[in-house]
């Protein structure tokens, strides 16, 4: 599946750098636990230490910034990641129905969203 060419200037690709990811996460639905200064978001059974427009996956050892949370755990490439934390996406995300059911809903901020489980494959 080729990608499509979306112009971002620099601007706004530090703006999406920049976003907050656990308000991120929490707009989301998402379960955050407070840690001091940090928040910590499991992944299943492994831990991610959000700071920030920062996250640390504890067990991977790798980390980075909103951009690259979006990319990792939304399954998005770089422009639907940027578009996505910049506001302007019409992309769906996968919503867990069953353990055995999966289906893709519409994201719209107006509503609230089913808790999301996030794959790091895509859904077939």
């Amino acid at each position: 599946m080729a990608t499509r060419y979306i112009h971002f200037t620099e601007e706004q690709k530090q703006a999406a750098r920049q976003i907050d990811i656990a308000g991120l996460l929490h707009s989301q639905g998402e379960t955050l636990k407070r840690s001091g200064s940090e928040y910590e978001w499991r992944d299943g059974s492994a831990k991610v230490t959000v700071r920030g427009n920062l996250w640390y996956h504890q067990y991977e050892e790798v980390g980075g910034d909103a951009i690259d949370f979006v990319r990792r755990y939304y399954n998005k490439s770089y422009p639907e990641a940027v578009e996505y934390l910049l506001g302007g996406c019409s992309c769906t995300l996968a919503v867990r129905v069953s353990f055995k059911k999966w289906k893709t809903a519409k994201f719209t901020r107006s509503r609230a969203t089913p808790r999301l489980l996030f794959v790091r494959t895509a859904i077939r």
